[in-house]
Parts: structure tokens; C-alpha cells; sequence
């Protein structure tokens, strides 16, 4: 195996996480929204026995997911429907409802074979709580994981289920087929659901009215009981792990091989939960280290790195692509209140970025790409990681729910996935998906960043340090 990959197998037994193996062909890369959606309805009606859902919402209009998955139960008696969204997010009232409306009836027609659940922070004390007002809630924490469980398969994405993913707002989806995999992504959002509110036939119900455990408006009981409950989940994971065959093989070093390794890692900061994290700090301090040239690229629709990833990333002896939202791309950009600023205080961190890198003398390995299409708008986000002279892809990838900012280090709920390959099919087809979204991407060079200050309101430099930390 690639030393890369040694090394990602390393931080992974560090931390206790569990590492799986599969095949490499069972690894299917989608390009577009509505393969996004195409394939949720496609799964939903052939599955058999379990889906598996969860996201910070579902959109108020999205009747016919709903039906769909009416449908698929009606049909199938063995069938069972988990899902898991934000409480305030979930409960938000917008002009078609919210996600709770729609999935109500849904609960209540199948009681015994639907679990719908609503993970609400422990950061949002019983008077905050009380006090904000909706859209501010959610800025102290949600729950950000985005996962699709059918059967044996399991579909990362940093989408969420509406309207606009489903359309015309770029993201990133990798379906991992045949694989353990799922299991594990059906267990995480189970044990998240034992820390929610469970949506009955009345609607949501606290953990400590139904005798789950402690409420989260408790605060540091919930945050213990919950540390227990995801380590315990982790633990069980990494003895599977490794009491299976599923370890990597001799021969993963063959291109040839049809083999990936794939290491889940929970960032859950409120719950004390920072796997994701650790072995980012791994990987980033073996692209110092490392006596390979590498290329990396890093996706983020809210580029707003934490501190201590930024400092790693511009220590790194890699060349490096940010792949950012221009303003226009920005969810934010057509907002009627003071979050229309939203972009341009982004376009100020994109210039902060850029001039520590001229101020430490390495402005000739960054630069800042910026998602630029019509009509469209940009929420992907992944990190790839590439030998410099070699032209067959990426050995390593991730795919899941962060941003790589504040919100994902310290506020969020949030999972992905670390998937290293040395299958050359696997590589192609990485790279094809970053040829895709470089269709759509421009190069904006640090004078250009400069430039936006003096078309912002004189107010929002200081505001973004102000907020920077919710972003």
C-alpha cells in the first residue's frame, strides 16, 4: 500500500476508528443534482428491508419524496423508514409548512415501522431556546450529517433533501454499494436518534419525557450521556472491524486492484466527539512531511477555515485549489434582509486566506477558484489529494457533510467518510469529477479579492470578525 494510505490506516487506529475495505468498482461518483434525486427515488422504491435519512431538513415542498416513500411501505410490510433532521430546522415554519408537517402523517400511518427523530444542540439552553427567534436558533448548532441508507448501500452527500439540491445547487454524492459500510452509516443515525426528540403520532417528544436519557436542554449530562453513546458506537465498530476479513489486502498497492479503503470519522464538538478532525490533522501533517510532490483541492461552499486547518494547510508542502462560491453562487446572495452581506463577508475571508499565503512566501501553490454558473448555486464540499506527477487522479478523497469552517469544527453535527484507492478506475473517476466542476470555475487572483472590499458596506469587515466563529 501507498504510504498515503498507510498512514490514513494509522490515524484511524490512533483515533479507534473503524476502517472498511470494499470494492473499488462499488464506489459510484454522481455528477449532478438530479442523479442526486433520481437515485433517492430509485432506491426508495426497490428497497427491501431499510432507508435510512437524515439531513439538516426536508424541504416543505417535497411531496413527492414523501410519496414515495408512502408508497414503498405501503407495498412492502418488512420494510422500516428511519430519519433524522435538525429540531429547529425541522420544525421551522416556511410558507409550505415545515419538514415536521410533512412528515407527520407519514409517522402516523406506519407508527410501528417509521422513526423520525429531531437532534436539538445542548448548546441551545432552555432560555436561549425560548428566547431566539427562528433562522437565529440554528445559528448556535444543527444537525449537518447528510446520509442515505437503502439495504446494503449507503449515499454521502453534503445535500440536503429539497427543492434546490435537487435542481440547481451543486453539491457532491458518492454511492458506496455492497458494503458494511451502510450498517455503520444506519447505526450513527440511530444512536443520534436515541439523543433527539422522537416525532410521534402527536409530534416531537424530549429524550427524558420517554426515558431515554437526559434531556439536552440539561446541558452536561446530555453532552456525558452522549460522549458514552458515540464512543461505545465507535468502539463496537473497530472490533468488528477487526475481528472480520475485512482488513486491508497485500495487493492494494496494484492499480489494477479493485479495491478502496474507507474510513468514517464523526465531528460532533458539542457532543465531544472530534474524530474528523484528528485525522484531518494526520493527513495534513503527512502533506508536510511527505517527500512526494502532492496536489490538493478543497471544496467548501462556506470557505471559512478554523484556525488551526488553515495554519496546517498553508504549512503543507502541497500545491493546493480552494474551490470556493463566487457571491453570486453563495446560498446568501439573493437574501431580503442583512444576510444579503453574507457573501461578500465570505469574499473577505477568500482574501485573508490569499494574503497569508503572499505574506509567508507561498502565493505560487494556492489558488482561490471560485464556482461561477447561471443561475446556479455552489454547496459542495471535499477534499482530494493527488501524486503531483501523475496524471491518472486523486489517491485519496473525502465525501460527507463539512465545510472544514468554524460551524463544522465546533457548532455542527456532522460525518464523513476518508477513502483512499489505488484503483485507477477509482482515480479516473475522481479526477472526471473535478473536470466537472472545473467547467464552472474561475480563477481569482488576490487583487480581484481587494478589489470587492470597497463595493461592501463599510460595516462588514468588522461584522465577519464579529461572527466569523458562526460561519
Amino acid at each position: 500500500m501507498h504510504p498515503l494510505g498507510r498512514r490514513l490506516l494509522t490515524h484511524a487506529g490512533q483515533i479507534g476508528l473503524p476502517a472498511f475495505v470494499m470494492r473499488a468498482s462499488d464506489v459510484q461518483i454522481l455528477a449532478a443534482p438530479g442523479d442526486f434525486y433520481k437515485t433517492l427515488q430509485q432506491r426508495i422504491a426497490t428497497a427491501r428491508q431499510r432507508i435510512t435519512l437524515s439531513a439538516l431538513y426536508l424541504g416543505a415542498a417535497e411531496r413527492d419524496l414523501v410519496a414515495a416513500l408512502d408508497t414503498a411501505l405501503a407495498r412492502n410490510q418488512q420494510l422500516r423508514v428511519r430519519v433524522l433532521l435538525d429540531y429547529f430546522r425541522g420544525t421551522r415554519q416556511t410558507k409550505g409548512g415545515s419538514s415536521v408537517d410533512l412528515l407527520l402523517p407519514l409517522k402516523q400511518a406506519y407508527p410501528d415501522r417509521v422513526e423520525f427523530s429531531l437532534y436539538r444542540t445542548p448548546d441551545m439552553g432552555r432560555m436561549l431556546g425560548q428566547m431566539a427567534p427562528p433562522r437565529w436558533n440554528e445559528t448556535v448548532g444543527v444537525q449537518h450529517t447528510k446520509v442515505a441508507v437503502f439495504d446494503e448501500d449507503v449515499l454521502l452527500t453534503g445535500a440536503n433533501l429539497s427543492q434546490d439540491y435537487f435542481t440547481n445547487r451543486q453539491d457532491r454524492y458518492v454511492l458506496f454499494q455492497r458494503s458494511a459500510l451502510s450498517s455503520y452509516f444506519d447505526e450513527m443515525v440511530q444512536r443520534l436518534g436515541m439523543l433527539s426528540y422522537r416525532v410521534g403520532e402527536m409530534g416531537p417528544v424530549s429524550p427524558a419525557a420517554d426515558a431515554r436519557g437526559p434531556d439536552p436542554e440539561d446541558g452536561a449530562p446530555f453532552r456525558r450521556h452522549a460522549r458514552t453513546l458515540l464512543d461505545t458506537f465507535t468502539a463496537d465498530w473497530r472490533a468488528k472491524a477487526i475481528n472480520s476479513t475485512n482488513m486491508p489486502p497485500v495487493n492494494m498497492a496494484d492499480g489494477a486492484a479493485d479495491h478502496a479503503l474507507v474510513i468514517p470519522a464523526l465531528q460532533m464538538a458539542p457532543l465531544h466527539v472530534r474524530q474528523d478532525e484528528a485525522v484531518m490533522h494526520g493527513v495534513l501533517k503527512d502533506l508536510c512531511t511527505e517527500t512526494h510532490q502532492w496536489r490538493a483541492h478543497l471544496a467548501s461552499g462556506y470557505f471559512n477555515l478554523h484556525d488551526d486547518i488553515r495554519a496546517r494547510i498553508l504549512r503543507t508542502n502541497a500545491d493546493w485549489e480552494m474551490i470556493v462560491a463566487s457571491p453570486e453562487a453563495n446560498g446568501f446572495f439573493k437574501a431580503q434582509d442583512v444576510s444579503r452581506h453574507i457573501p461578500a463577508a465570505y469574499s473577505l475571508i477568500e482574501r485573508d486566506f490569499m494574503r497569508d499565503a503572499k505574506r509567508q512566501g507561498h502565493a505560487s501553490r494556492f489558488r482561490m477558484l471560485e464556482y461561477m454558473r447561471s443561475g446556479w448555486t455552489f454547496h459542495a464540499k471535499g477534499i482530494w489529494v493527488e501524486p503531483q506527477n501523475d496524471s491518472i487522479g486523486p489517491m485519496l478523497a473525502t465525501i460527507g457533510s463539512p465545510n472544514f469552517g468554524y460551524r463544522s469544527f465546533q457548532r455542527d453535527i456532522e460525518a464523513q467518510a476518508w477513502v483512499f484507492s489505488e484503483n485507477t478506475m477509482l482515480r479516473q473517476r475522481w479526477t472526471a469529477e473535478l473536470d466537472m466542476l472545473r467547467k464552472h470555475l474561475r480563477d481569482v487572483p488576490l487583487e480581484e479579492l481587494e478589489g470587492r472590499r470597497q463595493n461592501s458596506p463599510s460595516w462588514v469587515p468588522l461584522a465577519t470578525k464579529v461572527i466569523r466563529r458562526m460561519m
